[in-house]
């Protein structure tokens, strides 16, 4: 498992670093970033990001409330993207 969460971890600092060098205005809305953070975020060499990835926790939030997850899933059947993500996410509930 912690294997998975730096890996997650670091793929998300990945894009959120190219997001904040390349589409600045994109990661402060999509990612709900401030601006200091999006500037941090932009700076960051690889070995910043391996040591952040592999801190043992999650470096970032979901962006979306309880009631949005369950709107967004609500429409999965419209969307095969959230269809997959709310089979997923039914499955992980089942193990």
């Amino acid at each position: 498992m912690p294997d998975d969460l730096s890996s997650l971890n670091l793929t998300f600092l990945a894009i959120a670093r190219e997001m904040a060098r390349s589409r600045r205005d994109e990661a402060l809305i999509r990612l709900g970033l401030d601006q200091a953070t999006c500037e941090v975020l932009g700076q960051l060499s690889l070995t910043d990001m391996q040591q952040l990835a592999r801190s043992g926790a999650l470096v970032f939030r979901l962006a979306q409330s309880p009631a949005q997850i369950k709107a967004n899933l609500s429409l999965a059947g419209r969307n095969p993207v959230l269809s997959e993500a709310h089979l997923l996410l039914s499955a992980g509930a089942h193990s």
